[in-house]
């Protein structure tokens, strides 16, 4: 079975170079996925915007 586990990438500047670079703690990426999923079901669905 597969796992359910999402990604999640940050950018990080060093030097005038920017990376993408993963987020694997979990206490990391957890809120900001919570807050993710919290943003998409408080958006209308219609696709209107008040």
């Amino acid at each position: 079975m597969r796992s359910r586990e999402r990604d999640l990438i940050t950018i990080e500047d060093e030097k005038g170079e920017q990376y993408l670079v993963g987020l694997t703690d979990p206490e990391e990426r957890d809120p900001i996925l919570g807050a993710y999923q919290i943003a998409v079901e408080a958006t209308p669905a219609d696709g209107e915007f008040s």
